[in-house]
């Protein structure tokens, strides 16, 4: 694994925006990435305690750069394994994910398997609310009750949404919200690849 720099980053970044097909970068590159970045910082930290701040200033710019082009390139990638899942074609970028993406695989697989599980049961309809009976105020006592006391289930939305109505209730989930949310939303949600279930 090359020594991992501004220069090298940008290269990297390039050659992924060239190629349709995932790029090889080795099985520790998002751990030496994250070590570089991190190098960089402690260095800023240092040289703005010694008042250097002309090195100060080409530090910050350098690690704004690598984060800038660190996070495109996730994105790029994690996108290009995405359209293989998508299209069953494995082969495009089997021996090229490193140990993080090919988890990342594996759980969009299950997702995915569990999304169509879901269409073909019918599982994932969530934009059916069933009113409250207003002619028994026993049975909306009872009703009201049993969404009181329904499971509930901390989520982290991994992209915007249009509007859906969970519970009664109309709402957009926004990418990196953390929500709280009725267990069986959650579960239908996070099948679709919405959400992910924190605890």
């Amino acid at each position: 694994m090359p020594q991992i720099s501004e220069e090298y980053l940008s290269n990297t970044l390039r050659l992924e925006l060239r190629s349709k097909d995932l790029t090889e970068v080795g099985d520790d590159f998002y751990k030496d990435v994250r070590t570089y970045i991190s190098n960089l910082k402690e260095k800023i930290e240092s040289e703005t305690l010694k008042k250097n701040f002309k090195a100060v200033s080409k530090l910050s710019s350098e690690l704004e750069t690598a984060e800038d082009n660190f996070r495109r390139i996730v994105e790029i990638r994690a996108s290009k394994i995405l359209k293989a899942r998508a299209e069953n074609y494995k082969m495009s970028i089997e021996g090229k994910m490193t140990p993080e993406e090919k988890i990342f695989y594996e759980s969009v697989s299950s997702i995915f398997k569990n999304h169509m599980e879901s269409l073909i049961t019918g599982n994932i309809i969530i934009n059916e609310v069933k009113p409250l009976q207003t002619s028994n105020p026993t049975q909306n006592k009872e009703a009201t009750d049993e969404v009181n006391t329904e499971k509930l289930k901390v989520v982290y939305v991994y992209k915007d949404t249009p509007t859906l109505f969970l519970g009664g209730k109309s709402i957009k989930l926004n990418r990196e919200d953390i929500l709280t949310i009725p267990e069986k939303h959650a579960k239908i949600l996070e099948a679709q690849g919405l959400v992910k279930i924190i605890k």
